[in-house]
């Protein structure tokens, strides 16, 4: 913790307390972390981060994982820890900087207290340098593409490979989250919309169904049916104008082009 008057809440002095934890934990036997954040352009989503996340890897021997929230989705442990300490805030009176620290020890009742270390201005750390030097590339990939930095939902670092950078636009599961998106049709729908367009779905197949039990079904012809309807045309007017085409051999060409669909 530290006061506005030793420092402000930019990307620099976030990126010094990742560097102190990880120092911290390093010494504890941590080789590998896996960091989670939200979307916050100030001070998880810039550069002066990710140069710190390169520093980090390389001098102290460790592997770095970032991941970014889903937007809409990006409530965490730390939105509990400042629920904590604003329920402890209640009824009392602050007088003096100094008496945040002792009250933020002392938000959790149960089990451990927080672990909390007062900053000073000579702490924090200036990456703006790693971020200007031009012999860091931030505009390109490997693959000679311009990198979109709000489109990188991922970014890991490690030290087998110092100073460079490995992102991901996407997560495993994205692409079956935009295929879900697409069948209900709501991005981030809540459950209560998911079931209600799952009511729907179920009403217009009840609905199919019944029509297909009567013959009635309708369905849109497709580029492939034309295809096959075109196939099919020209095999009867050979037929026609064949005498010798024997019917087996006929039936065998339409078996051929057709396939038997399946609508459910």
């Amino acid at each position: 913790m530290w006061t506005e008057s030793d420092a402000k809440r930019g990307s620099n002095e976030i990126a010094t307390c990742l560097l102190k934890f990880m120092t911290l934990m390093k010494d504890s036997g941590i080789k590998a972390f896996s960091f989670y954040s939200d979307n916050c352009g100030g001070q998880n989503r810039n550069r002066f981060i990710y140069s710190m996340w390169e520093y980090a890897s390389a001098t102290l021997k460790v592997t770095i994982v970032h991941r970014f929230l889903e937007v809409g989705h990006t409530q965490n442990e730390g939105d509990s820890m400042h629920a904590t300490i604003e329920c402890a805030k209640k009824g009392k009176v602050i007088y003096v900087p100094s008496q945040w620290v002792t009250l933020v020890r002392c938000a959790k009742l149960n089990k451990n207290s927080y672990l909390v270390f007062e900053m000073s201005n000579e702490d924090f750390l200036n990456f703006k340098p790693m971020v200007e030097n031009a012999d860091l590339n931030w505009k390109k990939s490997t693959n000679n593409e311009i990198i979109k930095w709000n489109n990188i939902r991922e970014i890991s670092t490690s030290f087998e490979m110092p100073f460079t950078l490995k992102i991901k636009t996407n997560f495993a599961c994205e692409g079956w989250i935009n295929r879900f998106s697409n069948l209900v049709g709501i991005k981030h729908s809540s459950i209560w919309k998911l079931l209600t367009k799952m009511c729907q779905e179920i009403g217009t197949d009840k609905a199919r169904m019944a029509l297909a039990e009567i013959g009635e079904i309708n369905r849109r012809k497709t580029k492939a049916d034309e295809k096959i309807e075109v196939r099919l045309n020209i095999l009867n007017q050979r037929f026609d104008e064949d005498e010798s085409e024997d019917i087996p051999n006929f039936l065998k060409q339409i078996g051929q082009n057709i396939r038997k669909r399946s609508f459910y």
